[in-house]
């Protein structure tokens, strides 16, 4: 009977959560990756559809690249046994991630400072 009656809710409602999730960055422009796939210049926002880890790489000319591990996490409101009730429900779930990315140095690389850890290296081989 219950389940009749939440059925019959969802198919009135004709909602489900929608999960967005808006990358921003300083500067803007950059370039995001997500599990290794391009999924956009920042600033924007995105569906997704799973809650959990999520390898990021943030790049753009002139910054050094930041690779992070992130994660988003389910709001209790998604957890189980609530998200039977709540999936059905037409809300937007959003999260927001930030990166600042840090300019390039634009001094050379230390040609003897490389050559010296090149030998420690090879020494312990």
């Amino acid at each position: 009977m219950l389940l009749a009656i939440l059925t019959t809710l969802a198919v009135l409602a004709g909602g489900c959560v929608r999960r967005q999730v808006s990358v921003t960055s300083d500067p803007p422009g950059a370039l995001v990756y997500m599990n290794d796939q391009e999924i956009g210049r920042t600033p924007f926002t995105r569906d997704f559809t799973w809650y959990g880890r999520y390898e990021v790489a943030v790049r753009k000319d002139g910054y050094e690249p930041q690779k992070t591990d992130t994660s988003i996490y389910a709001p209790i409101w998604q957890w189980i046994p609530f998200d039977f009730v709540t999936d059905m429900l037409p809300v937007t779930d959003r999260h927001q991630l930030h990166y600042t990315l840090k300019p390039a140095s634009t001094q050379p690389a230390d040609s003897r400072a490389i050559l010296v850890r090149a030998q420690e290296l090879r020494t312990k081989l």
